[in-house]
């Protein structure tokens, strides 16, 4: 039971982000983290993180400052899930760490680590077009990120 609570709420996170709810999307990400800390659920831990480096990514794009702090922490967050995914074989989440890595390198005005971010990604986004598989979810801010990073 525990473990569809946090997948719901690691959704609603995720979803007030994306509309722009940054307050709620953290306040929602507070209670996943809680649930999390205590059971001690790695697969969890390492879609915390994730989620955490893709808030504070938010919040730093609405305030456009290469040198904000938040996107410090972000990248502190990525330099954590990075190995936790390889190391766990996590495949699933691999496309949304390389978009955060790209939204971070843009963000940091470091345009070539963006495009090599984007070019990890684009196998797990670009074959749903082709075979069936891959991540729609995701096509559109791969576009997004391609077009500024370009």
């Amino acid at each position: 039971m525990q473990q569809l609570i946090v997948v719901v709420l690691l959704a609603k996170s995720a979803f007030e982000r994306s509309c722009g709810r940054l307050d709620e999307a953290r306040l929602t990400f507070q209670e996943v983290m809680d649930i999390v800390r205590l059971s001690e659920m790695r697969l969890y831990i390492a879609d915390c993180y994730l989620e955490s480096a893709r808030i504070l990514l938010a919040e730093s794009e609405r305030s456009s400052s290469a040198d904000d702090p938040r996107l410090i922490k972000a990248r502190h967050h990525l330099d954590i899930v990075r190995p936790m995914l390889e190391e766990m074989d996590y495949g699933r989440r691999k496309p949304e760490y390389h978009l955060a890595a790209a939204r971070l390198a843009i963000l940091e005005h470091h345009d070539e680590e963006a495009r090599q971010q984007l070019a990890l990604s684009r196998p797990w986004i670009l074959p749903l077009e082709h075979c069936g598989r891959g991540f729609v979810c995701h096509k559109k801010e791969f576009d997004d990120l391609d077009a500024r990073a370009s």
